[in-house]
Order: C-alpha cells, then sequence, then structure tokens
C-alpha cells in the first residue's frame, strides 16, 4: 500500500518547495526578457493556464488545451526596500489574448515597465516586451508551441532584441489522484552581449494531490537564465468549493542566494465566472502580493476575462438502457450495457466497477485510450461465470471531463444463477399412483386437491393441458412460492372438463432469466356416473334335484367396464351374510362377467338353506367411485308348500244364513288358493288366499257365480305352489249341506258387507223355497234396519236369486247402514209368508288417512345428520294398507304393507326393496288402504328430496404469512374456499381462530357460496379498533346444508407477523486504525438478526461526519462471516482516524417489515 502511493507522499513533500513565486526581474549579470516576469504566477490547478492568459508568453504549448477565448489585464507596482529609493516605485501593466483557432491556438500580448523616478535598487527601468505565437494541440496529453518575442529597455546599456520561445506540454492523467502534467520552454534572447549563452531553459511538474473535499495542488519549477543561475520555484494552492483559490510560493537562486527573499508570494483567486461578469463576459479577478527578490515589494491585480464560464459541471452518466434487476451467471453469460457521458467540458476519464456484497472487485474497466470527447457512447459487455455468486452487486460508474469535475452513478443489481425449484404431488388412492378425477357432483373425487411447493419468485404459473395439449385451465402466483390449490374440474369459462386424459405443468422463470418446469401427469378425468342394471331369471329358484328351477341367472347390464379396477359379487341373505363369492381385479385381466349362473351352492359346495336372499355385487374403479348394487330379493325353496283348514262346523243349513268359517294355517313361501269341490272333485268355487297363511273364509254354500249348491257333501282344500314351482295341498274337509225342509222358505244373502260407491259392487239375494208351486207372486223390499225405510223394492211372479248394488229406486246411493231383505210371499191359498235376511252392512265410505312429511330433504349418506325422513301417517282403521315410495316416474322403490292400522310414523332410510340406496331425486311417499267393503283410498304426501351427495371443501390462502401494516406489501391474506356443490346451504360461516381455538375474526357468513370464494383478512378483530396480534392463526369455515349435511373444515396455520427483526451489529476491533502497518487494519463488521420470517435484504450504510455517504454494504441474506473493511470506500478515499463517523442498518424480512439502528463507529489511533 506505501509503494502504491508513494507519488502522492513525493509529490506532497516537493509541495512544500514554491512552485513560481514572483516575477523574476533581471539580475545585473542576466539580463531578461521583461516578458518573463509572469512567470511567478503558481500553476497549481489541473488547468493552470485557464486563470491567466499571461502564461502563454512563457509557456507557449500551454495554450494548445484552449478552448474559448482569453483576454487577460494586469496592473501592479514594485515598491523597493531601501531608502535610496526615496520611496519611487515602479510600475506594471500587461494584457494578453488567446483567440482558438479551428486547428491551433493565437496568442499575444505585452508588459510594460515604467518608473518616473531612478530607482537604483530596481535595474531595469522603463521598458517594455510583447509577443505572439500559435499552439497546437497534438493530442489528448501532448501540446506544442512557438512563439517570437520583442523588446526594448531602457536600462544603462540600452538593452533590446527579440527572440523565440519553444515549448512542450504533456499531461499524465492517470498519475496521482486527479492528473499531473509536465512542461518546458527554451527561450532565446534577451541575454545582453556580455553573455555567452542566449538561451534560457525552464521547466516544471504539477501534481493534484487532494480532490474532495477541497482541491490541494503543488509544483516545481527550474529555470536556468542564460545557463548563468539556477532557479528553483516552488508554489502550493487551495481550492475551496472551486470559487476561492488561495495560492503561495517561493523563488530560490542556488548561484545567487543573496537575492532570495524570506516571505512568499500570496494570491487570491475568484474562480467563478458565472457569478461575476463584465457585460456578457466572465470575469475571473486576481490579487497578489509577492516579493522583487531581496530588493522590493510588488503589489498586482490582475483580471481574466472569457466568453465561456468556467465549468464546475459534472458529466451526467446515463444507461441507454436500465440495468436489469436480476442476472444469471448461466442464461445469458453477459451482461450488456451502454452508459452515455455528456458534458459541456471534454471527458477525460471513465471507470466502471463492480463490488460483490463483501467489496470484493469481479469488474473494473476504464478508458485505457483516452478520447478528449465531450459525448461518448460507450458499449460494455460484461462476462459472468461460476465465480459470480448469488448475491447482491454494486455497480459504480464515474467519469471526470477536463476542468477535474467528477461524477459517480450508483446502480444496483443481482445475480441469481439458482433456478426456480418446485414440486408438485396429486394424492393418489391407487398403488399404482394413477390420478382419477370424477367431478360429477357425487362427493365423491370432486375436488382434486394440488399439493405444491417451492422457492419463492416473482412470477409462477400452473396450467392443465388436454391430451391434445389445449390449456384448459391456468393459474397464477406472483412474489411467493407456489401454494396448494384445488382444481374443481371446470375450465377457464367455468365449464366442467371432458373427460379424458389432463396434465399439469408448474413452470417458473425468475427475473434473472433462470427457468424451471415440471409436468405431472397424467390426471384422468372421469365423471361418468356409474351404474349397473340386475335381471334375474327367475324370482326363486329350488335345490331339490331335478327341479325346473334348479339355476338361477343373473344378467348384468347398462354398466360401466372402463376405469374398472376390481369387483365382487355376492349372494347374502336378508341379515346380509354371504353364502357364495365370485371375485375378479385389473391386475389379473378378470373381466367382469355379462352373466352368472347360480346352482344354489355356497362356497363350500353345500345347498343353500331355502330362504330369501339377493345379489350384492360391489364395483370398485380408478376414479374412486364405489358402485353397490342390489339384485331383487329371490327365494330358494326345495319343500312343498304344507298347511292345515279346518272349519266352525261340518255342515251348513239354509234355515242358518250365517254359513261356516274355514281356518287356515297355511306355510308362507307359496301363493294359496282354497277349493270347493262336490263328491266328483270338480271345483265349485275357487278362494284365493293369496299369503294370508291365517286366512279366515265364510262359506255360505254358494259356487262361483253366486247359486247356492244342492244338498250333498262337499269338500274344502287349499293349494300351494311357491316360487320354484312345488306345489303342496292340505287335506280336504268334509262340508255336509243339508236339504231344506218341506215348506221350508230361506232368503241368503252372498256377503255381510259391502261397498256402493264404485257402482260395480253387488250382493246377492238368494231365496230358496222348498215348494214354490204354490206361490202366486212375490215382493222383496230393502229396508234400512235403523230407520225401516223401504230403499228399494221388487216384484215378480216367480221368485229367483236378485241383486241390489247399494242404490235406491231413484238410482241415488243409499247412506250407509245396515240393511236387510225382506221377502214376502203370496200363496195360491191365500196365505203370505214373510222371510227376512241376515243384516247386510252398506258401507261406500272409503277408509280416512292423512301424511305429511317432517322435512322436505334428507341425505343418507351415512354422517349421522338426517340420513331418513319421518312420514306420519293418521289412518282409520282398515282391513289393509299398503305404502309405496314412488319416483318421479311413478315407479315403486320401496314398498310396505299393513293388515290393520299402519304405524303412526314411516322412517324410509333411502333404500329401495332391494336394500340399495336409491339415487338422488324427488320422491313421494304413497298409500292405500281397503276396508272390508272393499272401499279404497290413496293419498300421497308432498315431494321429498332425496340427496346423498357428500359434500366436501377445501380451505387454502395465497400466503403463508402476512404483515398487515399498511406499507403496501403483504398486507392482506387471501382465503379460497372451494366446495363440491353449492346448491342446499342453509348458512355458512368463516372465522378466524387463534392456536386455542378462540374466534378472533368473523370474516363472512350467509347462506349463498360460489364454488370457489375468496376472502380477504386485514389482521383486524372483532373488537372495534383492535387488530389481531402477532402469532399463528387458522381459518375455519362450516357449512350446514338444509338436507342435514354440516362439515367443518380448517384451512393451514398462517402466521401474522407485523414485528420488524431484531438486529445487533458489532464492530471490532474498538482501535481501528487502517494505515498499513498490518496491525487492526481491518475492521470487521458482524451483523445478526432474529425474525420469524425469513430476512429478505440488509444494508449497512457509514456516514461521515457531515452525514454524507461514505461507504455502504448490502445484501439479501445476511453474511454468515463478518464484512472486512479496509476503511476505503468506492472513491479510494480513506476514512479518517479520530473522526466519529455513523452508522445506519437497515434489515427487512419478507413480509417488508423493517427495523432501522443508528450508531456511532469512533475510531481510535493506536
Amino acid at each position: 500500500m506505501i509503494k502504491k502511493y508513494s507519488f502522492i507522499i513525493t509529490g506532497f513533500v516537493l509541495s512544500l518547495i514554491p512552485l513560481i513565486a514572483e516575477p523574476l526581474s533581471s539580475s545585473p549579470a542576466i539580463p531578461l526578457p521583461a516578458a518573463y516576469t509572469v512567470w511567478s504566477d503558481p500553476l497549481f490547478s489541473l488547468h493552470p493556464f485557464n486563470d491567466d492568459a499571461r502564461q502563454f508568453l512563457v509557456y507557449p504549448a500551454g495554450a494548445g488545451k484552449v478552448k474559448w477565448p482569453l483576454y487577460s489585464f494586469a496592473l501592479g507596482s514594485l515598491f523597493p526596500k531601501t531608502v535610496e529609493s526615496q520611496m519611487g516605485s515602479l510600475g506594471n501593466v500587461s494584457a494578453t489574448v488567446v483567440y482558438p483557432l479551428s486547428d491551433a491556438v493565437l496568442w499575444g500580448g505585452f508588459e510594460g515597465l515604467a518608473s518616473f523616478k531612478e530607482i537604483p535598487e530596481m535595474q531595469d527601468g522603463n521598458g517594455i516586451s510583447g509577443a505572439a505565437g500559435l499552439s497546437k494541440k497534438l493530442s489528448d496529453t501532448l501540446s506544442l508551441g512557438a512563439g517570437l518575442t520583442a523588446f526594448w529597455s531602457q536600462t544603462v546599456s540600452k538593452n533590446m532584441g527579440m527572440g523565440i520561445s519553444l515549448g512542450f506540454y504533456q499531461d499524465f492523467p492517470h498519475m496521482s489522484i486527479g492528473k499531473s502534467s509536465l512542461f518546458g520552454t527554451l527561450i532565446s534572447g534577451g541575454n545582453g552581449p556580455e553573455s555567452p549563452y542566449p538561451y534560457t531553459f525552464v521547466s516544471g511538474w504539477n501534481s493534484l494531490i487532494l480532490q474532495d473535499p477541497v482541491e490541494l495542488s503543488a509544483g516545481i519549477q527550474i529555470a536556468i537564465p542564460a545557463f548563468q543561475d539556477l532557479w528553483i520555484q516552488g508554489s502550493a494552492s487551495l481550492k475551496v468549493r472551486k470559487v476561492v483559490t488561495i495560492s503561495i510560493g517561493w523563488n530560490e537562486s542556488l548561484i545567487h542566494p543573496d537575492n532570495n527573499a524570506w516571505f512568499p508570494t500570496i494570491s487570491f483567486t475568484i474562480n467563478s465566472s458565472a457569478s461575476l461578469k463584465m457585460g456578457p463576459l466572465g470575469l475571473i479577478p486576481r490579487f497578489r502580493v509577492y516579493p522583487v527578490w531581496s530588493q522590493g515589494t510588488g503589489i498586482e491585480t490582475a483580471v481574466t476575462l472569457t466568453n465561456s464560464e468556467v465549468d464546475h459541471q459534472k458529466p451526467v452518466i446515463e444507461l441507454l438502457q436500465p440495468l436489469e434487476s436480476v442476472y444469471s451467471a448461466k442464461t445469458p453469460r453477459i451482461i450488456n450495457i451502454e452508459m452515455n457521458l455528456t458534458d459541456d467540458s471534454p471527458i477525460q476519464t471513465w471507470d466502471v466497477l463492480i463490488q460483490d456484497e463483501q467489496g470484493g472487485i469481479k469488474f473494473h474497466q476504464s478508458n485505457t485510450n483516452p478520447r478528449v470527447l465531450k459525448h461518448l457512447k460507450i458499449p460494455l459487455a460484461i462476462p459472468l461465470d461460476e465465480t459470480w455468486s448469488d448475491g447482491e452487486y454494486q455497480l459504480f460508474i464515474s467519469a471526470q471531463d477536463t476542468h477535474g469535475n467528477k461524477n459517480t452513478t450508483h446502480f444496483s443489481f443481482s445475480i441469481d444463477s439458482t433456478p426456480p425449484s418446485g414440486f408438485v404431488r396429486i394424492p393418489s388412492e391407487n398403488n399404482d399412483g394413477l390420478v382419477i378425477f370424477s367431478p360429477n357432483g357425487d362427493g365423491v373425487r370432486d375436488l382434486l386437491h394440488m399439493l405444491q411447493n417451492g422457492t419463492k419468485e416473482s412470477f409462477w404459473t400452473g396450467t392443465l393441458q388436454n391430451q391434445h395439449g389445449k390449456v384448459v385451465r391456468s393459474f397464477t402466483w406472483k412474489e411467493l412460492a407456489p401454494p396448494d390449490f384445488v382444481w374443481d374440474g371446470r375450465d377457464a369459462e367455468g365449464n366442467v372438463v371432458d373427460d379424458g386424459s389432463y396434465t399439469y405443468t408448474l413452470s417458473s422463470t425468475d427475473k434473472a432469466g433462470n427457468t424451471f418446469s415440471t409436468v405431472t401427469g397424467p390426471i384422468i378425468v372421469d365423471k361418468e356416473p356409474r351404474r349397473l342394471k340386475v335381471t334375474l331369471s327367475h324370482s326363486a329358484m329350488s335345490t331339490e334335484p331335478g327341479s325346473l328351477f334348479a339355476n338361477l341367472q343373473v344378467l348384468f347390464s347398462d354398466y360401466i367396464d372402463k376405469g374398472l379396477l376390481e369387483w365382487t359379487i355376492l349372494v347374502a341373505d336378508v341379515q346380509g351374510m354371504s353364502y357364495r363369492t365370485w371375485q375378479g381385479n385389473r391386475d389379473n385381466l378378470d373381466q367382469f362377467p355379462q352373466s352368472l349362473r347360480f346352482n344354489g351352492l355356497t362356497d363350500t359346495q353345500d345347498p343353500i338353506p331355502d330362504g330369501s336372499y339377493r345379489f350384492v355385487i360391489t364395483m370398485i374403479y380408478a376414479n374412486g367411485d364405489t358402485l353397490i348394487q342390489y339384485s331383487p330379493f329371490f327365494t330358494v325353496q326345495s319343500h312343498k308348500p304344507s298347511g292345515h283348514v279346518r272349519s266352525s262346523r261340518t255342515t251348513i243349513s239354509r234355515v242358518n244364513p250365517e254359513g261356516l268359517f274355514l281356518y287356515h294355517d297355511l306355510s308362507a313361501d307359496a301363493e294359496w288358493t282354497g277349493f270347493i269341490t262336490d263328491a266328483q272333485q270338480k271345483v265349485l268355487k275357487k278362494i284365493p288366499l293369496g299369503r294370508n297363511t291365517e286366512a279366515i273364509i265364510r262359506w255360505y254354500g254358494e259356487t262361483d257365480f253366486g247359486e247356492p249348491v244342492p244338498e250333498g257333501t262337499y269338500f274344502y282344500f287349499a293349494e300351494g305352489v311357491n316360487a320354484v314351482g312345488l306345489t303342496g295341498r292340505t287335506l280336504p274337509i268334509s262340508i255336509m249341506v243339508e236339504p231344506i225342509q218341506q215348506g221350508a222358505i230361506v232368503l241368503q244373502s252372498s256377503a255381510e258387507i259391502f261397498s256402493g260407491r264404485s257402482g260395480e259392487e253387488r250382493v246377492v239375494f238368494t231365496p230358496y223355497i222348498q215348494d214354490n208351486g204354490s206361490i202366486s207372486s212375490y215382493q222383496m223390499s230393502i229396508r234400512n234396519m235403523q230407520s225401516g225405510i223401504v230403499v228399494k223394492e221388487f216384484s215378480g211372479i216367480l221368485p229367483a236369486p236378485f241383486m241390489w248394488d247399494g242404490r235406491d229406486a231413484q238410482g241415488m246411493l243409499c247412506s250407509d247402514g245396515v240393511y236387510h231383505a225382506v221377502l214376502r210371499l203370496n200363496m195360491a191359498n191365500g196365505k203370505v209368508r214373510i222371510v227376512e235376511s241376515q243384516p247386510i252392512k252398506l258401507d261406500s265410505t272409503p277408509p280416512q288417512v292423512k301424511v305429511s312429511e317432517e322435512t322436505h330433504i334428507f341425505s343418507p349418506n351415512g354422517d349421522g345428520i338426517q340420513d331418513t325422513i319421518r312420514f306420519l301417517i293418521q289412518a282409520e282403521d282398515a282391513v289393509q294398507w299398503v305404502g309405496t315410495i314412488v319416483n318421479t316416474e311413478g315407479k315403486i322403490v320401496r314398498s310396505f304393507i299393513w293388515k290393520g292400522n299402519p304405524p303412526n310414523s314411516l322412517i324410509w332410510d333411502g333404500r329401495d326393496d332391494g336394500h340399495s340406496i336409491v339415487s338422488d331425486g324427488t320422491y313421494r311417499f304413497v298409500i292405500e288402504g281397503f276396508d272390508l267393503a272393499r272401499n279404497r283410498t290413496i293419498v300421497s304426501s308432498n315431494q321429498v328430496i332425496l340427496d346423498a351427495r357428500n359434500p366436501s371443501a377445501i380451505l387454502t390462502s395465497n400466503l403463508q404469512a402476512f404483515s398487515p401494516n399498511q406499507d403496501g406489501f403483504a398486507d392482506l391474506i387471501t382465503f379460497r374456499l372451494v366446495v363440491s356443490f353449492t346448491d342446499g346451504i342453509k348458512r355458512f360461516r368463516l372465522e378466524i381462530r387463534d392456536r386455542h381455538g378462540k374466534s378472533i375474526r368473523h370474516l363472512a357468513e350467509g347462506s349463498h357460496l360460489e364454488q370457489s370464494s375468496q376472502f380477504q383478512w386485514d389482521g383486524s378483530s372483532d373488537k372495534p379498533n383492535v387488530i389481531a396480534p402477532d402469532g399463528e392463526y387458522i381459518p375455519w369455515v362450516q357449512i350446514e346444508y338444509t338436507k342435514g349435511d354440516r362439515i367443518s373444515v380448517e384451512g393451514n396455520a398462517i402466521r401474522l407477523d407485523r414485528t420488524p427483526p431484531v438486529v445487533t451489529v458489532s464492530f471490532l476491533p474498538q482501535s481501528f486504525s487502517p494505515d498499513n502497518d498490518g496491525k487492526d487494519d481491518l475492521l470487521a463488521i458482524t451483523l445478526s438478526a432474529s425474525d420469524p420470517s425469513d430476512i429478505n435484504g440488509w444494508k449497512l450504510s457509514i456516514l461521515d461526519s457531515q452525514g454524507k455517504l461514505f461507504t455502504s454494504f448490502s445484501g439479501k441474506k445476511l453474511p454468515q462471516e463478518p464484512i472486512l473493511w479496509d476503511g476505503y470506500n468506492l472513491d479510494n478515499k480513506l476514512i479518517e482516524v479520530n473522526t466519529e463517523y455513523s452508522y445506519i442498518v437497515q434489515v427487512r424480512d419478507v413480509l417488508g417489515n423493517m427495523t432501522t439502528n443508528k450508531g456511532t463507529l469512533k475510531l481510535r489511533k493506536r
């Protein structure tokens, strides 16, 4: 480091030697041209010749850098020190003009000395000199010049003559802090005839030592007048804010030390031509006091006029294209920048520097072959490779013009060569990992839960494509990691997609151009509802050898074979116990059968017991659907029907109209029919019994046609036929029908009760008369036994069976009541005989019933809530009631039979007669009743809705954490609620709960939801003006349906974080002294922070004592190791020891919460 700054140290030492101290008056031995006296002006700035054009009379090459006309005027006096001068003085006046041409610079001027009184100490006396010349700039750093001089001096020797001057000026722009220059001139003439060496050589060196906050320059010049003396001039100058310059310098003669003066030349210059004006010209004034060797003192006032203001404006630095915020060292591997540098003055230097987070230099380039132009357009291609680690980088572009005005522009960018990463997982219930999705609203796999995660990026895209590559749905996420989401099977227009194969692509391109993409699939969409139609060839079978029903065939049709993974077919009894099994699965290449033949044997090859059975079919599909279908029950019978019959008496007497009762005790597995036969086995009457195993039948002795059977012996038996065709018969019983005695008259009716409502029912009255030849006529009437009113009469000559339909003589239906028939016989002998029938009940009023339902909707899905529906029944007595559940097409799906009164209520579990859950839809309960008179009534309930769908919902959030602090970043969190179906929602409630389950904020409630709804939370609570504290919270929703279903769903926990990071910073060592001595030259800065959220950026700024930025460090992630600082800033300026500096540390987390810590950095010198 010492070697690096050795030139600056040397220049500073030399600056203690005056550069140009005072005018060099001609010594008695060495006369010089008078114009050479201006050489005393100190040269200290980067542009030493712009302030006073008189210098070009001595340094003709310096004018080559002038770009605008200069006019310099000076007026001064020289005062001797001794009393011999009698207080006389020597006046000095000069004027110079510099005028730039297209290819060169023309200059010229004069200077005069005058004294009205002879001054012995001043040997120059009156005189005048003039010079003119031309300067040429050969390159950006080299200029040459030549001039012609003439002079006249009124001295003792009366000197006069002409001469020439030749000079050079060489810039070294990269030496020292700013620039340095070397210049020299060879002057001929003016040394007098006594001098053997008519030439004088002058040369000098100038350097800029300090540039900011003030400019400090120093230089040295050497002159050899006529090669008879050696003069050394040194000076230093201080320019404050580029406005005021203070200069000081000394002249020393090594050959004639007696001529040296002890006090220096001191000058004051106001540099701003913008603030001082003389008409349109800018004005630069100067005042100077200087020694004239040891003989006297000079005072001078000078002014320089220019038609261009002194340039204090910094170059303007622009990037023609904005710098990207992030680059990748992988693709592309080059940072292309194009910078535009403009200035009113020519631009002399530019520099481009890139530093990493630790201050290491990754790229540095400056102009190695500068072109001094006012406008530079510079393209740069900065190569990137693997050594450019991920992190924050600083780009510094600086430019300096020929006036020393320097500007530095700072840009920040990041290197991110790490591509985005992520994963997608779709839960699958299949062992083969195949994802099947069935958005058909049946509550099974209606929603596809996509589990995904990855790095936080500016933009993520998720797309679902069909098998043709067409995107049907897309999702985007900004400034976060890809979150879990739910696909409801709908496309961008809200329509359910077609069945088929789909893939899901998750992709991202980060700001640096790094890309990532992953494809998941196939996703099979299969929404067709599963179905199966089961048909039996018979409703019964027999295990009896040789039976015609020894086999039962079951037919399967209208089913979906696609996606069928496995299937099971069982033969089960009414309790669900299995007796026979068939199985198959896709892995074994088994095909679902179209039919099966059941031979009545169990899995152990034993005959199946008699009873009721059905086929139970279970089909499991890849899309998650499980179909369970039942066949109708069938009966297995291997025994003939059997039973017993008996009668209440063994004879029937016509005199007794009550007849007799037939009692039955029959097996229940058959359809029974009773038969009345005569002795020759001729069937006279058939009595349907059905499955009434304990039927009681009254027989009055009539045939199927209602005619009385003749007296004699008859037989009765019951015959049953079961479902498999086996026939069984009871033992017959004999019944004696007694003959009517001579002269007996009997009026027998065919029923005890009947209804006249339909007009088709009849009661038959049959008169039995042993001797009817003596009857001349008859009259028969129907009377109401309560009122005695005759409602209808019959008459004729010969009595015969007649029928009554329950209506009166006018055809009107008689009122309900007890009636009987009265037969009046007019005998031939004049006698009248009257006979009455047994009472007959007329009942034309159907049984009354009322039906209502407790609710209009239920959901038999096994959740224990409203799985059944209750029908309320209010019914009168009847012989039989039949209840049925019918669908909208009138098809009976479930039936019930009650003898006598039905129950007060009926609970339906949504199953059909085959014990299968019926399909969703609208149903009615229908009840039908019959009384003893065969009156019929039918009543239906209101429509009820069966909805067995299982509701489901998923609650997700777009962020895992948020910070509602009103800074415009992550102030809101959005929840997405996706439900399987929205129709029938009774109410819902969405709230935010703390980790103890306590409700903090009610976000929404109501009765309407979209299938996909969004809700936002701003961190507020239900209490007015109270915000929720930092911590973890859980979104919770409850949805209740009118059909009774109630579901509660929790989302993933989220974190509310308004608290900025807790930051600590430490500096070691305490005695930081960057003096390059190997001890405490580096300052270790350690940063640490604690925060529930990840750190997303930091910056450490070090400020000087005026609060201006001295240097800074920044990055995205906190450095794991201490930052080692050598005390230099980016402009290569060293921090000042024993000066108090301040620092500002700013740390921000991913939620935008930022901490700012301030402190003092004290540097101590060891």
